[in-house]
């Protein structure tokens, strides 16, 4: 078990999912405003679905290593 490999996989993750939450925030205001439709938000979740699962399989190789 590599600990800098999960600390490093941990602060990557809140990273980028940070941003991409505001990202996701900021589209969720223009959908209720009516400049998106819902297949916008719709991509936006999977990708965040997405990203999480590729992080937790990083996570998991570096905790099996």
């Amino acid at each position: 078990m590599i600990i800098s490999a999960l600390i490093a996989t941990l602060l990557f993750a809140v990273a980028f999912l940070s941003i991409y939450l505001s990202i996701y925030s900021g589209a969720v205001k223009s959908y209720h405003r009516g400049d998106l439709d819902g297949k916008g938000i719709r991509i936006l979740r999977l990708g965040i679905v997405g990203h999480i699962v590729i992080f937790a399989l990083i996570a998991l190789t570096a905790f099996l290593i």
